[in-house]
């Protein structure tokens, strides 16, 4: 269900609003935020900060004479500049976490792939708000009685190929 709410600068709020009984009957898992987000978000800050901390200091320093004491290379006792391997190794994590975000994305998009035989088995059924139960009708393999709501998720989550979900959401 879509809400409309009007603001005190004239415009309005829209949000959408999902109740219970539409998440327990969902033909697929509603998730409140896309799998992989804050990964991502961690990956592009990470690799912002690298590139405006050392990259853009590191360009400054080049054209700048007067360079700022905190700017200059720190040899430690290895004899590695740290300003090059505290970028490097920041990017590295950033990919990592960029490459995290896109496997969990993945991996969600596959999981989903038989979203279409979970849709298919979950259009012919029927919920019933006087008894508060789902039905199916006369077919191979499924039930015919009443279902609750939980039991309804499973049969049809199952179907698409993610029943081991059902717990969970």
């Amino acid at each position: 269900m879509t809400t409309r709410s009007p603001q005190k600068n004239g415009g309005y709020r829209t949000r959408e609003v999902v109740s219970d009984l539409a998440r327990a009957l969902a033909p697929v898992p509603v998730r409140d935020r896309p799998p992989g987000r804050t990964a991502g978000a961690l990956g592009a800050a990470a690799l912002a900060i690298t590139f405006f901390t050392f990259f853009a200091g590191d360009f400054a320093r080049r054209f700048d004479d007067e360079a700022p004491a905190f700017a200059a290379p720190i040899r430690d006792h290895g004899g590695f500049d740290i300003p090059v391997v505290v970028p490097v190794t920041a990017v590295l994590v950033a990919a990592a976490l960029l490459v995290t975000a896109a496997a969990l994305r993945a991996a969600a998009e596959r999981e989903l792939a038989d979203r279409a035989r979970a849709e298919h088995l979950w259009a012919q059924a029927w919920y019933c708000a006087r008894c508060g139960s789902a039905h199916f009708p006369p077919a191979a393999g499924v039930p015919t009685t009443a279902l609750g709501l939980p039991e309804f998720r499973r049969i049809v989550w199952t179907a698409g190929g993610y029943g081991h979900l059902a717990d969970r959401f």
